[in-house]
């Protein structure tokens, strides 16, 4: 490990008291007592708030996840890190038909699965804090232990007071430049700056979008034919080549045009619905899977556009306020699925037209692969004004800097 190495998790954060893992197994700490209280109470009023609070401490769960794991890894495992969670996620929720199906009780199922998240409550020994956050408070001791502990891992051999001076410097380095800029990062950031300003609204609307799209299609279930239990478990099995699919040609084709024809895909698939007679035998649930398949894909993409293309001191609040705006929509779908009643083709219409257009917002985003990312609020700004519309990456360059080469990534 170099100097740059240790240069790249010495930017500036945003403001944190007690460090990324103690947060994080706080929230999940809310997150089982929430769900497990709103499995025994009996009024709803309690019931609604304790699943209002589960709902949002979940989400905000998710983001710091991806928060810790972008400060841990490499360019060139971002899109791997990726894609684990979200193939977690596809095999949960294969395992959950089954699941409801045995319980037939909603209690028993919500304790069912709410046991399995008390398993990661085990993650304490293993997850190891942000390297980022200990030097950006001076925690230099600590954060010489983490990036050894790391080191180890990747089979590296570095010596620790070489490192634990590199990184002294360069967090006294970091506290100098506080201390002259005089202003701390904060959401503002994004609304002040027109580039960064326009691809925050891109990402926010694009994942929007994508959240409208699988749950939309998740919570229509009842209006389609069919075993409910089966087509569920159908709609959930094609997240396996969904996420396979976009992983790939993230990494080929790169993130943009991926993201974007994918969710577009997900958009046709469902405004096919809205225009075919709806005595067409099957259509609405082919047209489902399809919708399911490209959505998946999208949402990996977009996620991870994301985080590349906030810049380090306001990506936690980036990324918190664009998965608030999922949650948001999703809160929607159930409204837009129930307009089934007075037509079945008028939810894949909302849908289809949403996602269309997301998608043609989506292609106006700059690419990120093999690109430095921004690590400053002004990177973040200047960051892709000068790649052409439609420009594409078809394989990762080989010659490419990657983060090791270029603290700035």
């Amino acid at each position: 490990m170099d100097g740059n190495t240790a240069k790249r998790i010495s930017r500036k954060q945003p403001p944190a008291k007690i460090g990324r893992k103690p947060v994080f197994f706080i929230i999940l700490t809310v997150t089982i007592v929430s769900a497990s209280a709103s499995f025994l109470v009996t009024n709803f009023k309690a019931f609604l708030a304790f699943r209002i609070l589960n709902g949002t401490i979940t989400a905000a769960l998710f983001t710091l996840t991806l928060v810790i794991v972008l400060e841990l890894v490499g360019p060139e495992n971002r899109g791997l890190v990726n894609a684990i969670p979200n193939l977690s996620w596809a095999v949960g929720l294969s395992i959950l038909p089954l699941i409801a199906y045995l319980s037939r009780h909603w209690v028993i199922l919500g304790f069912a699965c709410t046991s399995l998240a008390v398993l990661m409550l085990g993650y304490w020994k293993f997850l190891p804090e942000s390297p980022r956050w200990l030097v950006s408070h001076q925690k230099y001791e600590e954060a010489a232990n983490t990036l050894m502990r790391i080191a180890k891992m990747n089979g590296k051999n570095v010596n620790r007071q070489d490192i634990l001076k590199k990184i002294k410097i360069l967090g006294e380095k970091v506290q100098e430049e506080e201390k002259e800029e005089g202003t701390k990062n904060n959401v503002l950031d994004l609304f002040r700056y027109p580039n960064l300003r326009k691809k925050f609204f891109i990402v926010t609307f694009c994942w929007a979008a994508n959240d409208l799209v699988y749950f939309g299609l998740q919570y229509n279930l009842p209006n389609l034919e069919g075993n409910p239990f089966v087509t569920f478990f159908v709609l959930t099995i094609v997240e396996f080549p969904g996420l396979l699919s976009i992983w790939y040609l993230m990494e080929k084709w790169g993130r943009r045009w991926s993201s974007a024809f994918f969710l577009g895909l997900a958009g046709f698939a469902c405004l096919v619905v809205a225009v075919m007679p709806e005595d067409v035998p099957h259509v609405a649930v082919i047209c489902s899977v399809i919708g399911k398949f490209a959505s998946t894909s999208s949402y990996m993409a977009i996620t991870l556009q994301g985080s590349e293309l906030y810049p380090t001191p306001v990506r936690s609040i980036g990324l918190g306020i664009s998965s608030t705006a999922g949650c948001a929509t999703n809160i929607m779908a159930p409204y837009i699925v129930y307009m089934a009643t007075f037509g079945k083709y008028i939810p894949f219409l909302i849908i289809g037209l949403v996602a269309v257009l997301a998608s043609f917002c989506g292609t106006f985003l700059p690419e990120t692969l093999d690109e430095i990312l921004p690590q400053t609020v002004q990177d973040g700004e200047t960051f892709g004004k000068n790649q052409k519309y439609f420009s594409m990456k078809w394989k990762r360059s080989a010659s490419a800097p990657t983060e090791e080469q270029n603290p700035k990534v």
